[in-house]
């Protein structure tokens, strides 16, 4: 058993996502998994969505990804269009392969309000994305600032910033990206993870 998954996904799989979801050629692509099924993490979606709100401006072809279908799409969804940002804002649903927008995606944004080590950004680090996050719960135990991602309050106009940074400094991207891809191969396949529970196991029998 490996690490979070990843699945191998073909430049054919890539335009049918991009066709099926009118995304075409526009760039760049942000992208956030799964942050509709929870309050705290449907609040940082807001505020992420604020925040690209200010980048359309500077970047007009912007668009935010945004997969699954949880009790507050409705929500989000109508926030977005509130905010006049539903035409830089695509809401997925579920889908079956999350690979395919990590793929595509040039950034991937977690931006919640609580979280414990969410897979998706386990999944997106093993695929050397460049990665903008809060600072929440279990996520600076992968993230460590400036070393392997970003991390930033969730205050729209600073991840507007941090992403306006990455964008404009692609060689920090990939940097930041392939320091991701390596912390996750050191620090968090599933063999190291049993690892340290059979320690936890081992430890608590013995007190």
């Amino acid at each position: 058993m490996r690490g979070p998954e990843v699945v191998a996904v073909t430049s054919e799989e890539v335009a049918a996502f991009r066709e099926r979801f009118g995304i075409g050629d526009r760039r760049p692509v942000l992208l956030a998994l799964g942050l509709t099924a929870l309050k705290y993490k449907a609040e940082g979606l807001k505020h992420l969505i604020q925040a690209v709100n200010l980048l359309k401006e500077k970047y007009p072809g912007v668009v935010l990804i945004a997969t699954r279908r949880g009790v507050f799409s409705p929500e989000v969804e109508e926030f977005a269009r509130a905010e006049g940002a539903s035409e830089h804002v695509v809401f997925t649903g579920d889908i079956e392969n999350p690979s395919v927008p990590l793929s595509l995606c040039d950034i991937y944004t977690h931006i919640t309000l609580g979280d414990g080590l969410p897979i998706a950004l386990l999944e997106a680090m093993a695929m050397g994305k460049p990665i903008v996050a809060t600072p929440v719960a279990g996520i600076p135990e992968a993230i460590r600032d400036g070393e392997n991602g970003i991390l930033v309050p969730p205050e729209p106009a600073e991840i507007a910033e941090k992403i306006d940074y990455l964008l404009k400094n692609p060689d920090v991207a990939r940097r930041l990206g392939e320091a991701a891809k390596r912390t996750v191969e050191e620090r968090f396949t599933w063999q190291k993870s049993a690892a340290k529970f059979l320690v936890l196991f081992s430890d608590g029998r013995r007190v």
